[in-house]
């Protein structure tokens, strides 16, 4: 993010916290957390929501990106199909260049196994084993389907 959305954000907070209209979940995790004095959760809030409303914009602005690479090109009935978190894995496969009815597969395939990709990295660090085999049936798959969708 750039300096003009970081104040953007904090413009945003800045008027929940004056209305006070805020994340009721958020604040009290904040005011419990900073034993019930007001000043520092507030502070503390301010710091924890601009980061949430910044990763919210930053998935936004991933999924536009990706709905413009794939706007009228084999992938996008494919996407149709597909949840967010797929559609993460998808585009890494799309971007190994494999084709698209393979990619759908390995999307479906690894999220089923690993849920996010944030998932996956925390998985693939701890159990290479694991890694290992999941590449290894991910590969089977991929085969698979280019088989006998070609």
């Amino acid at each position: 993010m750039n300096n003009e959305e970081d104040i953007a954000l904090y413009d945003q907070v800045a008027t929940e916290v004056q209305s006070g209209n805020l994340a009721k979940g958020l604040w009290l995790k904040c005011l419990s957390e900073n034993n019930g004095n007001k000043t520092a959760a507030e502070a503390a809030y301010v710091k924890q929501r601009v980061k949430q409303l910044g990763e919210e914009a930053n998935k936004e602005r991933d999924k536009q990106e990706m709905a413009r690479m794939v706007k009228g090109t084999e992938h996008e009935s494919e996407l149709a199909l597909l949840s967010d978190e797929e559609k993460e894995w998808y585009m890494v496969f799309v971007n190994q260049g494999r084709p698209a009815k393979a990619c759908a597969s390995l999307a479906v395939l690894n999220f089923k196994q690993f849920g996010s990709r944030k998932d996956y990295a925390k998985t693939a660090g701890r159990n290479n084993l694991v890694f290992s085999l999941v590449v290894a049936a991910s590969v089977a798959v991929f085969l698979a389907t280019v088989y006998f969708a070609y």
